[in-house]
């Protein structure tokens, strides 16, 4: 059986949000892929790397200098997948930009992968991003892939909602890393899964 510190968590978008993400995941993993989508590259961070760059801008500056993992590659062989792009667009136009990136890995997505929204869709927007899992990959979403919805928020309320398909989540090592990724005490059970639909009215 292999360590869980060996998985390649993938993080795609090389944003502020993103690389808030990979820090606190490698707090716990030895390694994160985080994707730049403009290059279509991987790149594989560690926790040295992160305290030598703490800030996306540095990290930016030294891309081509780090390890680099083929964007296709990172996606198949990832066993979890943080949906966290940069968003440059305004009002109506980020539905439009959100969908056009979210497509870019869909191609990629393999079963039994789990897949992570960060971003803030809105009421009815995990609905459509999972009909297009379903139609473009042909993977049924609650069977095949596994998709939760946990917008970055900043404000820090006493509990977390974690928007599920599922109806539970027994992945004690995914639970590890939504605790890691929202600061929350594992003993406490900050955490709570609910519905999509709650979710969004939770988060909109």
């Amino acid at each position: 059986m292999s360590d869980p510190k060996d998985k390649l968590i993938v993080i795609y978008g090389l944003s502020t949000e993103g690389y808030e993400i990979a820090k606190k995941i490698l707090r716990k993993q030895s390694k994160v892929i985080i994707i730049d989508e403009n290059s279509r590259l991987g790149i594989i961070l560690t926790s040295e790397i992160v305290k030598e760059y703490p800030h996306i801008n540095f990290l930016n500056e030294e891309e081509l200098l780090l390890n680099l993992e083929p964007f296709d590659k990172a996606i198949s062989n990832a066993p979890i997948v943080f949906f966290a792009p940069r968003i440059r667009k305004v009002n109506q136009d980020v539905k439009n930009e959100i969908i056009l990136k979210f497509k870019e890995i869909i191609t990629y997505l393999k079963k039994n992968t789990v897949i992570v929204m960060n971003v803030p869709l809105g009421i009815g927007g995990n609905n459509e991003i999972i009909t297009l899992i379903e139609h473009q990959s042909g993977l049924m979403v609650g069977t095949d892939v596994t998709y939760y919805y946990n917008p970055i928020n900043s404000d820090k309320t006493a509990q977390i909602i974690l928007g599920s398909h599922q109806q539970g989540n027994e992945n004690l090592f995914l639970n590890s890393i939504f605790n890691l990724i929202n600061e929350s005490d594992p003993i406490q059970n900050d955490v709570k899964l609910a519905s999509i639909t709650l979710s969004e009215l939770v988060y909109s």
